[in-house]
């Protein structure tokens, strides 16, 4: 990063990308890929910026219903449906939700897939003949 351009510790303490005061290190979180190990914005400017559980809620629900027509109960149904597992590799979804895939074309829903299967459909443009290259490229190699 530019000289210039990093922050300036003054007295031992550092300021907030956010509300520019200058606080002690303790409060910021840390951060080991940080030049200073220090996050950027202090620790209340940061609990300030979280939402709450409820209001994510809200947000995921409002998105599912105008991204993909669905409700919170279609999307639990069809969850249910695939025993709580990715569509694809049969996993379950560490950590997150499950991605609601859908032709991109006529906006059909495909069913529920973890966040690695549904980035590499989405990698190969879902190209049926693609995918089974891929596959026939792999089985070449398998020892």
């Amino acid at each position: 990063m530019n000289e210039s351009k990093r922050r300036k510790q003054v007295d031992g303490k550092w300021p907030c990308g956010k509300c520019k005061e200058y606080k002690k290190p303790e409060d910021f979180d840390k951060d080991s890929r940080s030049w200073n190990e220090l996050e950027n914005i202090c620790k209340d400017c940061r609990s300030h910026k979280r939402k709450t559980c409820e209001e994510k809620e809200n947000i995921w629900e409002f998105c599912l219903k105008k991204r993909y027509g669905m409700t919170r109960q279609e999307y639990a149904d069809i969850l249910a449906e695939q025993d709580g597992l990715c569509s694809i590799c049969k996993q379950p979804e560490q950590n997150r939700r499950f991605s609601v895939d859908h032709c991109h074309d006529t906006g059909k829903i495909r069913g529920l897939l973890c966040s690695k299967c549904n980035t590499a459909l989405g990698l190969f443009n879902d190209n049926i003949d693609s995918l089974v290259n891929a596959i026939d490229y792999l089985r070449k190699y398998i020892i």
